[in-house]
């Protein structure tokens, strides 16, 4: 401590001191990671910070006493952490005080511990006791410093940008709904409360693209630009800061300071990390660092200088994954800088910046849809101009396949490649190419999308996942930041899935399966082999930016809980958001989703004040429909009058929702079945639109006893009779049950029999089974006979069944109550804690008395003798 003195030498002296302190602190700290057996002593690394760089501020992962006592006295400021699995614990106070009295009060405040942050990216951990309880432990431990007497460390926790549901333009960032309002918003409540700041751990490394190299690395280039605010950014990191910045103004926490807890750049990887070099490290850290200390700020948030913590002190040679993840350090375990980040004290910060690479990695093709004229004109200039084209003549080795598009293609990108791929105007045809990454040896220009795997394929796999009891593993592609304007057209290819479901992929080992699940950067993994699981997993993650979220429990906003023999998928959260949203989660529930004596026409009532609001309400109601398939007719019918809707259109729209208030915890069920076949229900309400008189087809398909598929849909054509409505609706559902059996086929399901078709109409049955009656079928479409052809190659078999038992009834009309109920629990929708509990499901005898005996040619027979049990139903064959 300075003492005042009357020496002017003394104060002079202390003046310059304090004027050399001040132009070497910084607002750079570093991430102090120990995943190594090769570290110097913390005394050591210590003495090295604090005497030869400008670092004044170290992030532990842990509190690790040695440490700690190894920064005693320094005046470098120390953040430790508390581990994930310790959350729980600590919500309760004794808890909280003994990791205070144990990890903070035996070293403070000799070591300068600023703050403590629970956890570590918890939202992307999906484990809910970590989620749920990370506020409440963050409470525990303040209120537990403030009861030993420390009042100026903070509490806060580092996130994953993961959590952002919106992130581009910066000025539209969004927190992901479900936890916005649950989670972040009480800590940010908390932060504000207690000074402390919002932490993140933004990397732009993880979303590195050729095409955007300059926007990443803090290079000139032309930036990105956001129309709402008119702002031009000229490199990501600033992008990223300010769309945390907006989800949190939108929340109402715009003046809770950002650190930035992580951030970093590898200097090595494997051989597909391309971007994972010494220059680019350099050029991102070098850059970084310069900014952060300019106090410049983001464009949203001018003139600030945020805390931020490189990732990492040291290589760390026993960290798993990738080798990019043993390779983010800054220094060497000798205290060999890996590269000029310019934190060094003696001089050595004039830094030389990186010169850029020469690269080969793009191919002049052509634009699609270029006239075949331009292509042979293209293809007849490039061979007159020297190019060798004998290997795109008869007999040579790019010859194959045979097309003008094919051949143009490779004079064109061969033009190129002889011009050195300089710029271009080699790549220009008159405006007739465009460069790609793709070899276009080996590329064939197509459109592709983000894959999205099918509603009916997810519930495919769960239900193998429980007959089975297969482990349900997730994990996620951090690519939550791909931005920045492309200057050019790019293809990249989706590898190639399953051909009923392209993404749906798998491998198959002998007996054992292995399948993948992609809905964009989600995906879900199961199989009947955990060590190939685990093998896939870690494969995947030496190739991508990869996080292990472990056992499956919150998949695109749909909860996942499992108990035993059973699964449920349920949209709870969602839910209570949907109704809090429209103001209804405090509303007098319904019975039912729709009133049997509301007949919606397009013609009754006055026009509704605020279409948009009707059609914001849809289209959450859509998204239920995914666990929720007893209100898909409602929601179907209500989305028919979205263009204008009518005040009695958005009274029946608040009467769905009261419904899903009385029923929010209810979810679709999948219970160990003991049987493998494929039933469906098939119905049709007969020109039941009062507007167009057109029909509503309605199906419910079961694998085993569990529900995979449904369809609440209007016909598209005026049937003439109930017999050819029931018919178009027993051709829907024939078309999705051999989509259905194409997907077990390609991973090696087998059926126990053949599928079977219900439906309670004998007439469209004998259509479906009786060629005789087809002489008057003449006016239906030949498409909608192909039903007589699946039943012909057995591929199918119809019945009858009583309307009594016709489930998917409740897909075509509105219900009275009892029937309604009794139907709604045939679709496996209950209750999600009373489904958990009943791990076998008791048939009901009472139900079992109003089934009714259908004899049908060849067909099957609905009759109390059983030898199989589907729904309260007795199903028998009736055998040759």
């Amino acid at each position: 401590m300075w003492s005042t003195r009357s020496s002017g030498l003394v104060v002079l002296q202390a003046s310059l001191l304090i004027l050399r302190f001040a132009a070497t602190t910084s607002a750079i700290g570093v991430n102090y990671g120990t995943i190594a057996n090769n570290l110097p002593k913390p005394a050591e690394v210590a003495n090295f910070l604090k005497t030869k760089t400008t670092i004044d501020a170290i992030k532990l992962f842990d509190a690790n006493p040695e440490i700690l006592r190894a920064f005693a006295n320094t005046n470098i400021s120390v953040t430790v952490s508390v581990g994930n699995g310790d959350i729980p614990a600590l919500v309760q106070l004794p808890a909280a005080k003994n990791w205070v009295a144990a990890n903070i009060v035996p070293f403070y405040p000799s070591t300068k511990i600023i703050r403590v942050v629970v956890g570590n990216e918890i939202m992307q951990s999906a484990n809910k006791d970590w989620i749920y309880n990370l506020v409440p432990a963050m409470k525990s431990i303040n209120n537990a410093l403030i009861e030993a007497g420390i009042k100026d460390i903070k509490i806060s926790t580092p996130n994953t940008l993961g959590f952002l549901g919106v992130s581009e333009p910066p000025s539209a960032g969004k927190f992901r709904e479900g936890y916005d309002k649950d989670i972040i918003a009480p800590m940010l409540e908390f932060l504000r409360e207690t000074k402390s700041a919002f932490m993140i751990n933004p990397y732009p490394y993880f979303n590195y693209a050729d095409s955007i190299s300059d926007y990443i690395l803090f290079k000139p280039n032309k930036g990105v630009y956001d129309p709402n605010t008119r702002i031009t950014y000229s490199n990501m990191f600033d992008a990223q800061i300010d769309a945390v910045y907006s989800a949190m103004r939108a929340l109402g926490y715009s003046d809770v300071p950002i650190v930035v807890a992580e951030t970093g750049w590898p200097s090595a990887g494997d051989p597909r990390e391309s971007s994972a070099t010494v220059d680019n490290a350099a050029s991102f850290n070098w850059n970084l660092i310069q900014k952060v200390n300019s106090g410049k700020g983001t464009p949203l948030m001018p003139n600030k200088q945020f805390e931020t913590y490189i990732f990492a002190l040291f290589n760390e040679n026993q960290k798993p994954g990738a080798t990019s993840e043993r390779n983010f350090g800054l220094f060497k375990q000798d205290f060999t800088p890996v590269y000029d980040a310019g934190i060094m004290l003696n001089g050595a910060g004039a830094k030389t910046q990186p010169q850029p690479q020469p690269t080969d990695k793009k191919f002049c093709v052509p634009i699609p849809n270029t006239n075949p004229q331009s292509l042979q004109g293209n293809l007849d200039w490039v061979c007159s101009q020297g190019i060798d084209c004998a290997p795109i003549q008869p007999g040579g080795s790019c010859f194959e396949p045979n097309t003008l598009w094919s051949h143009a293609q490779y004079a064109m990108n061969a033009y190129y490649a002889l011009k050195g791929r300089r710029d271009d105007n080699d790549c220009h045809f008159k405006q007739t190419a465009l460069l790609t990454t793709n070899n276009p040896t080996v590329f064939t220009p197509k459109e592709t999308f983000s894959p999205v795997v099918k509603a009916a394929t997810i519930r495919i796999v769960l239900n193998l996942v429980v007959v089975h009891d297969w482990k349900l593993r997730q994990v996620d592609i951090n690519n939550a930041f791909l931005n920045g304007e492309l200057t050019e057209t790019v293809y990249m290819p989706q590898p190639e899935g399953a051909k009923s479901d392209t993404s749906l992929f798998f491998k198959q080992n002998g007996n054992d399966v292995v399948i993948l699940l992609i809905y964009v950067d989600d995906i879900i993994v199961t199989g009947s082999n955990n060590i190939e699981i685990e093998q896939l997993v870690q494969d995947l993650s030496s190739t991508f930016a990869l996080k292990d979220l472990g056992q499956l429990n919150f998949f695109l906003g749909i909860e996942v809980t499992r108990n035993g023999n059973t699964l449920v998928l349920s949209q709870t959260k969602y839910l209570k958001e949907l109704l809090a949203k429209f103001d209804l989660h405090n509303c007098n529930g319904a019975d039912t989703p729709l009133a049997t004596t509301d007949k919606l026409s397009k013609f009754m009532g006055t026009k509704y004040s605020d279409p948009t609001q009707y059609r914001s309400a849809i289209g959450g109601l859509q998204y239920v429909v995914l666990t929720r398939p007893e209100i898909a007719y409602a929601v179907n019918k209500l989305s028919q009058f979205m263009a204008s809707p009518l005040q009695p259109h958005w009274l029946a729209c608040k009467r769905v929702l009261r419904y899903l208030k009385e029923t929010v915890d209810y979810g679709l069920s999948f219970r160990k079945s003991y049987s493998f076949d494929l039933i469906a229900y098939s119905d049709a309400d007969w020109g039941s639109d009062p507007n167009d008189r057109r029909s509503t087809s309605g199906y419910c398909i079961y694998l085993g006893d569990n529900l995979v598929s449904w369809s609440s849909k209007k016909q598209s054509v005026v049937s003439k009779s109930s017999a050819e409505s029931e018919y178009r609706a027993m051709a829907l559902a024939c078309a999705e049950i051999t989509w259905i059996c194409s997907v077990l086929k390609e991973i090696n399901v087998k059926l126990s029999c053949t599928p079977l078709l219900l439906s309670d109409s004998t007439s469209a049955a004998a259509i479906a089974t009786n060629p005789v009656l087809h002489s008057k079928t003449k006016h239906i479409e030949i498409d909608i006979h192909f039903v007589r052809d699946m039943v012909e190659k057995k591929e199918v078999e119809v019945a009858f069944v009583s309307s009594n038992d016709q489930i998917a009834d409740v897909l075509t009309k509105p219900l009275t109550y009892p029937t309604f109920s009794f139907f709604r629990n045939k679709l496996k929708v209950s209750s999600r804690d009373l489904s958990l509990r009943r791990n076998v499901e008791i048939l009901n005898e009472a139900e079992l008395e109003s089934s009714h005996v259908g004899v049908l040619d060849g067909a099957y027979l609905l009759t109390k003798d059983v030898t199989h049990t589907r729904n309260g139903l007795r199903i028998t064959r009736e055998m040759d």
